[in-house]
């Protein structure tokens, strides 16, 4: 696996869209690009982790 460049890290998405937690995060690299060279993916938002009952640490490596 390759270093992602910062601005565009490796995340773990733990909720789906409606924020139900997954049964595993999936790991996702935000530099990955389609043919055009475009971002596959990008972050919309962000939250606050204790307004959820989220320990980060739980999802540290």
């Amino acid at each position: 696996m390759s270093e992602s460049p910062p601005h565009l890290p490796m995340v773990k998405v733990i909720s789906d869209a409606m924020g139900a937690p997954l049964p595993q995060p999936r790991l996702l690299d935000l530099s990955d690009t389609d043919e055009g060279g475009q971002p596959l993916r990008q972050i919309l938002k962000t939250t606050d982790p204790q307004k959820y009952g989220i320990l980060v640490s739980d999802y540290l490596t």
